[in-house]
């Protein structure tokens, strides 16, 4: 999104360190297409913006995380591949661009930032669909950790055909 673009670009100029949470390996590399291509308008290093998913070979990503715990790369776009059991360091910023399936996706991304007794920030974009929605008109049931699952009628045929063609593909 635009927002996250420009967010991106003020991060970059600012030193500190962030990672944006991406919903799909398409939407990883195209944001980093953009945020590079914005360092270099701005005559900030592009190698100072990495993107992180699965796919990518295991120098590479091995490299990526140096990269992180050591400073050198200030902003990671990545899919849900940094939320958990990769040590990149304390980050100063989390993004995300969708409001994650679970509270618990939820705090393992805003985890990633603020460590070691460090101020961070988090800022969690919400999409127009049902499941943003839901956490967002009450956010403590995101906040809470727990949160019954939502849930829908089975006996309504078009709730039912959406759901088998998601599982299908």
């Amino acid at each position: 999104s635009e927002a996250a673009r420009q967010l991106g670009g003020v991060l970059l100029q600012s030193e500190l360190q962030s990672i944006f949470f991406a919903r799909s390996r398409n939407q990883t590399e195209v944001l980093l297409k953009y945020l590079r291509d914005d360092a270099k308008g701005k005559h900030i290093d592009q190698q100072r913006v990495a993107g992180y998913r699965g796919g990518y070979l295991p120098n590479l990503r091995r490299s990526i995380e140096q990269g992180l715990r050591d400073g050198t790369i200030r902003t990671v776009v990545s899919t849900n591949a940094l939320e958990l059991g990769v040590d990149i360091g304390a980050l100063d910023a989390v993004l995300m661009r969708n409001v994650p399936p679970l509270p618990a996706n939820y705090w393992q991304r805003v985890g990633r930032a603020g460590r070691r007794q460090r101020m961070a920030v988090d800022l969690t974009y919400a999409r127009p669909t049902t499941h943003d929605r839901f956490y967002f008109n009450d956010p403590q049931k995101m906040l809470a950790g727990r949160v019954d699952p939502p849930r829908f009628n089975l006996r309504n045929p078009l709730m039912v055909g959406r759901h088998v063609n998601a599982a299908v593909l």
